[in-house]
């Protein structure tokens, strides 16, 4: 199965968070993906922790990438030259929460709709989270009147809005 996305996620030291986000990946996940784990070193905690775990993300395949240089920054962009997918994503290494939401993003991506992401942290930045409020308001509105395609789209940018928020923010 050739991925239609990659998700590149950094490391260092992250074998007590790497195996929830990476079941929570595989279990949510219907888009073919594959994800390239960028570590610095081979003493980094989270290689054992992922190859003493295979279960956890069973049918989604991982490959190690060493980073080609040192440090976060690097490992995300040899993540993304290592990458031979049509759409690539940076996902945090303890993000076991949000792994639902990417088949959302790749089918907006899909649509062209990937100018999307700069547009909603302007409506974060200028608006602040009343912004998330305003789009599930739009969504609802929409439902209301019947408009199932509109609603579609507000329900994304509302979602897409709650992962540029985080999880720990209300």
């Amino acid at each position: 199965m050739t991925p239609e996305i990659d998700i590149v996620i950094p490391v260092y030291n992250e074998g007590r968070n790497i195996v929830a986000t990476l079941s929570a990946l595989a279990r949510a996940l219907k888009t073919p993906a594959r994800v390239l784990i960028c570590y610095d070193w081979p003493e980094d905690d989270t290689l054992p922790a992922i190859r003493s775990n295979p279960d956890a993300h069973a049918g989604l395949p991982v490959e190690f990438v060493r980073n080609a240089g040192r440090g976060a920054h690097s490992a995300v962009m040899t993540g993304f030259a290592a990458s031979s997918a049509p759409f690539i994503l940076m996902y945090p290494a303890d993000d076991d929460y949000n792994a639902g939401r990417l088949d959302a993003m790749v089918a907006l991506a899909r649509k062209g709709r990937h100018e999307g992401v700069p547009v909603l942290r302007q409506m974060l930045d200028r608006h602040g989270f009343a912004a998330i409020a305003e789009a599930a308001q739009n969504a609802l509105a929409c439902e209301t009147k019947g408009d199932v395609e509109q609603a579609k789209e507000w329900r994304h940018i509302e979602g897409a809005m709650k992962i540029m928020r985080g999880p720990h923010q209300s």
